[in-house]
């Protein structure tokens, strides 16, 4: 990186719900200067940036002696060769230039609401304008690699607006929350034969769909051969042939509800294309599953719905996910669970779950993606003990879920935050604790919080043989 220099900016540790902020010293370049030589990111790195400032921003909010930052904004943001985020630390004597500048009316009027003419009065709710202007600034003197495709940018354009409509009662509560809906970007997926056989399948099922509608108008199967189903694709592209009457018959006999349901549940799991599930579960609101699948598309399209609606949506939902043997509205529910966010949601999840777990043998990436939701269920629960001050709770809660699903990273690296904190556990006994943890589960060492656990407790290895300092 050309032009980096040395900059003082804050170092942030979270424990529990408080944040402790002390000073550090990192060689960089502030945001909107690194943009402007850099602005061909990738989509991965702008929108990791995007969640690290929004996951700084939270901590900062964690703080009890100054809990907000008052200066958000693309100038008071450094960026490290490793593409590292901090935030400057404004009261170093080092930083007092840069604290002038953003005082300017150039920088105050594009970050600043306009009935906070000065930054005078600090708090949360004008911290959290100030980063959806950031990210505004983000998109705009960015060119990401791939680019933004539309549901992308209207998921951006929601979050920048509840962020700036901070007065209203929709806009974002805290920058977790931000954090939350930042979409996580994922590379173009090479789907497997079996995906790709149960897609065709269900798009096929609605390409008969427009066909029988036309029996029903026309009283003949003509034109048979120029039906198209969903993006003008034919029968014949899905191997379906003139002569099976009897799924045809089938959706005649009432039973078309089924057939998008398996459309909808598709794009909702596999393509994560949300908006063109409501598009198929429109067609179907007198199929009752169809009404509740409906309310949790909707929640993951918009990032956010009522707790209450969503809630009773699952829980008529979940008739239909026992008696479902692929398991797809298991995995729709636990989309819905997880955006909840509550201790009941975690609980709903690992109900669910379970009976998947235990008869998943050879279901791959679905009992894979089951796994992760059960794993976020285990920490939830375990960080709500924490709070409570019911830190052994905790630790068994990771202890347990780890053991359920056979290892889960993110509940191990958080036992071992747990175990480092716990003064009265023998260090030799936590360094051996982590040893079988790397041992099991050799991607922990790639882990960003398994990293600021080692330099925190000063966790230390060679070869096998692991020690805590601290």
């Amino acid at each position: 990186m050309t032009g980096r220099e040395g900059f003082d900016v804050l170092r942030l540790i979270e424990h529990g719900q408080t944040c402790y902020i002390s000073s550090e010293y990192v060689e960089g370049r502030i945001l909107a200067g690194w943009l402007k030589a850099c602005p061909d990111i990738t989509k991965e790195q702008l929108f990791s940036l995007m969640r690290e400032a929004a996951n700084q921003l939270g901590m900062i909010h964690k703080c009890r002696k100054k809990p907000y930052y008052q200066y958000v904004n693309p100038y008071s943001i450094v960026v490290t060769d490793e593409r590292k985020l901090y935030f400057l630390d404004l009261e170093a004597g080092s930083n007092e230039k840069r604290l002038r500048f953003m005082q300017r009316r150039v920088v105050r009027e594009n970050f600043l609401p306009k009935e906070e003419a000065y930054y005078q009065r600090g708090n949360a709710e004008i911290d959290i304008y100030g980063l959806g202007k950031t990210f505004q600034y983000l998109l705009a003197a960015s060119a990401p690699n791939p680019p933004l495709n539309g549901r992308e940018e209207r998921r951006f354009l929601r979050i920048i607006s509840k962020c700036l409509n901070y007065q209203s009662k929709s806009s974002y509560q805290s920058a977790a929350d931000i954090r939350r809906n930042i979409p996580q970007y994922k590379k173009k997926t090479e789907y497997s034969p079996t995906f790709r056989k149960r897609l065709l399948m269900a798009l096929g099922a609605a390409a008969i769909l427009g066909a029988a509608w036309k029996l029903q108008e026309t009283g003949t199967f003509g034109g048979w051969e120029d039906v198209s189903g969903p993006e003008g694709v034919s029968l014949q592209d899905y191997g379906l042939q003139e002569g099976e009457t009897g799924f045809r018959t089938k959706l005649l006999a009432g039973d078309s509800g089924e057939a998008y349901m398996e459309v909808a549940l598709a794009y909702i799991l596999d393509l994560e294309d949300y908006e063109k599930s409501l598009y198929y579960l429109d067609k179907i609101e007198e199929y009752i599953p169809a009404r509740d699948l409906k309310e949790i598309a909707e929640a993951l399209f918009q990032g956010v719905k009522e707790p209450e609606t969503l809630e009773a949506s699952l829980l008529r939902l979940e008739d239909e996910a026992f008696q479902d043997t692929t398991g797809q509205y298991c995995r729709c529910l636990m989309k819905g669970y997880a955006l909840l966010d509550t201790e009941q949601a975690a609980k709903a999840i690992l109900r669910l779950g379970r009976p998947y777990i235990e008869q998943a043998d050879g279901r791959g990436e679905e009992a894979e993606e089951i796994s992760e939701y059960m794993a976020w269920a285990y920490e939830k629960i375990a960080i709500l003990y924490e709070e409570r001050g019911q830190k052994e709770k905790a630790a068994e809660t990771c202890v347990r879920g780890i053991g359920e699903l056979g290892g889960a990273e993110r509940l191990a690296v958080m036992h071992i935050r747990l175990m480092c904190q716990d003064t009265s556990l023998e260090r030799d006994q936590c360094g051996q604790a982590i040893q079988e943890y790397i041992r099991q589960t050799p991607g922990i060492l790639e882990n960003e919080e398994f990293q600021k656990l080692q330099e925190e407790y000063g966790i230390q290895m060679e070869g096998e043989q692991v020690w805590v300092g601290r």
